[in-house]
């Protein structure tokens, strides 16, 4: 297993591949990717790099069992992807009602 420090390493050396298996192969996925965003966010100043490292976060999310849908969403506003958001709208609305309703799995862990 990488370390929690790789990630950041992985985006400091723009490597997306590094980040992705640091996230991917930690234990905490959903956390993982919620620091990375805000690491992403707010530190990244590569404006061209920021885009290809939101647009791999969102990849990553939508691969998840439950995918947070709020950060989705906020990565979809900033990539001005409209056609993402339409279609994460669609899915949404195909699915159930629960997953319609909690929206992201940290809502369903304040709930509980």
């Amino acid at each position: 297993m990488l370390s929690a420090d790789t990630r950041v390493l992985g985006l400091e050396a723009r490597r997306l591949d590094v980040v992705e298996r640091a996230i991917v192969e930690s234990g905490d996925v959903p956390g993982m990717l919620s620091y990375c965003l805000s690491v992403v966010m707010s530190l990244v100043t590569n404006i061209e790099f920021r885009l290809l490292a939101l647009r791999q976060l969102s990849n990553i999310y939508l691969r998840l069992e439950s995918p947070d849908y709020i950060n989705i969403c906020r990565i979809f506003v900033f990539l001005d992807d409209a056609q993402g958001i339409s279609d994460l709208f669609k899915r949404l609305l195909a699915g159930n009602e629960v997953t319609f309703l909690t929206l992201s799995p940290r809502r369903e862990r304040e709930r509980a």
